[in-house]
């Protein structure tokens, strides 16, 4: 199937996931988690980057595998992904923001992981 523009909100999200995964192993992981939203406590704690640089290795993982599926057709296949991604990482991303304070991004992030969900559950890549 040729590009679609119903192909763009999946590919940003694959691309996002990939690079926003690279970000804290390979430069600078402490900026990369105040982007996220957690506040500097979280940031500047060297416990809390070994736990973020794991987790940011399984986000790159998670865009690669969308673009894999991407570049292989599979779009009834990424937006299942899409939808697993954005109810579970949306539904923790806001919980851990909100718990650590920082509520206007978890607001932000969880609205963003419904309307990603939302995508999938509608189809829309395969369109």
């Amino acid at each position: 199937m040729p590009f679609n523009p119903y192909h763009l909100p999946a590919l940003f999200i694959a691309t996002t996931q990939t690079l926003g995964g690279i970000w804290p192993i390979f430069f600078n992981t402490s900026s990369a988690m105040l982007e996220f939203g957690l506040p500097p406590r979280v940031a500047n704690s060297r416990e809390g980057q070994t736990a973020f640089v794991v987790g940011s290795a399984r986000t790159t993982v998670i865009g690669l595998v969308m673009w894999m599926l991407y570049l292989q057709g599979k779009y009834a296949e990424l937006d299942g992904v899409m939808v697993v991604l954005g109810l579970v990482l949306g539904a923790v991303d806001c919980w851990v923001c909100v718990r650590e304070g920082v509520g206007r991004w978890g607001v932000f992030r969880g609205v963003s992981g419904i309307l990603v969900a939302g995508w999938g559950v509608g189809g829309f890549t395969e369109r």
